[in-house]
């Protein structure tokens, strides 16, 4: 049996997907600290910067600041150091880095900062780069991860900045019960991407953001070229080459169960092999290839993606925890 064949939960990684479970009940530790350093906080903009995973988690939270009524873009760090984006003494502008250390983000903060604008860094460690030019530093509760693949970490980032918006927005804390994944239906899912060169990753509103790191983990754990976007440009984009192709299908606001039933035919009738996440108890007419069900947040639909990720690469006899050419911290010398 070669080293990394699968021996049965013995990867770092997946115990890093069940620990952060464990970690996001965690971060609740740290409400009132975070209420303290953000509730006087009132930007008429949010913007939020992240390289790989760190910028899925940035367009999650702008998505869920833009629902709380605040203007909020989510930007890859290297756009916002070079892409000609202004900043002003009324913006809030936030740089996501699990080390702290990211070069792109580190010098878009310190750019920003001489606008004026307020900044905030959301790391894992203290006394980061990326802590120390920031305004206001938010640490996360995760620990560092044994695995290069970030799971956990992405896990903590993403609650805590819900705390921040929650904090700015003067909203309750939103509660949530996080579902274990499925294995039987994740190992199905896996058998289809086990083969598969291409995928296409779908989401609407925040879950375009779990779409984008469903992509992430499968380029980077399973060496399956993955491609996210907003669920609807399926029509305008993937439709023609879909035939045979698997795509990953978040289903999980209710309002649009018509918008997904319409969507999920279009699928099924190009061709493609759908993988459905959704609400246990809707029905959408024809049946995907396979359906996981998960519980209507943000979380449990990202347990499934990091669990399937991880699935699909086991299948594919890749080891998970160490994909090639992937370091924890990227550092640019000419940024």
């Amino acid at each position: 049996m070669p080293e990394h064949q699968h021996s049965g939960n013995n990867y770092s990684v997946e115990k890093e997907i069940r620990q952060g479970i464990k970690d996001i009940q965690k971060c609740e530790q740290k409400r009132e600290a975070i209420k303290r350093k953000c509730e006087s906080l009132s930007p008429d903009r949010v913007l939020l910067a992240g390289c790989g995973s760190s910028h899925k988690v940035a367009m999650i939270l702008a998505s869920k600041i833009r629902e709380s009524g605040i203007e909020s873009m989510a930007i890859e760090s290297s756009e916002l150091v070079f892409g000609s984006y202004t900043a002003s003494e009324s913006d809030l502008v936030v740089g996501i880095s699990q080390s702290g250390e990211t070069t792109e983000t580190v010098q878009a903060l310190r750019e920003y900062s001489k606008s004026g604008a307020t900044t905030l860094a959301l790391v894992r460690s203290e006394e980061s780069t990326l802590g120390n030019i920031a305004d206001i530093e938010i640490t996360t509760p995760s620990g560092e991860e044994k695995a290069v693949v970030a799971t956990k970490t992405v896990d903590t980032a993403l609650k805590t900045g819900l705390m921040v918006k929650e904090a700015v927005a003067g909203e309750h804390p939103e509660t949530f019960e996080i579902e274990i994944p499925e294995e039987k239906k994740v190992s199905e899912a896996a058998q289809i991407l086990e083969k598969a060169e291409n995928t296409y990753c779908l989401g609407i509103g925040p879950y375009e953001g779990i779409a984008g790191e469903a992509a992430a983990k499968l380029d980077e754990v399973a060496l399956i070229h993955s491609t996210h976007m907003s669920a609807l440009e399926f029509s305008h984009r993937a439709k023609s080459h879909a035939d045979k192709t698997p795509v990953i299908l978040l289903a999980l606001q209710p309002d649009l169960e018509e918008t997904y039933k319409e969507l999920i035919k279009e699928l099924n009738d190009s061709g493609a092999k759908t993988i459905l996440i959704s609400p246990e108890e809707t029905s959408y007419g024809q049946l995907p290839e396979v359906q996981i069900s998960a519980e209507e947040n943000l979380f449990s639909s990202l347990k499934i993606v990091q669990k399937l990720s991880v699935e699909a690469a086991i299948k594919k006899n890749l080891n998970p925890d160490n994909p090639p050419n992937l370091s924890k911290i990227t550092n640019k010398q000419n940024i």
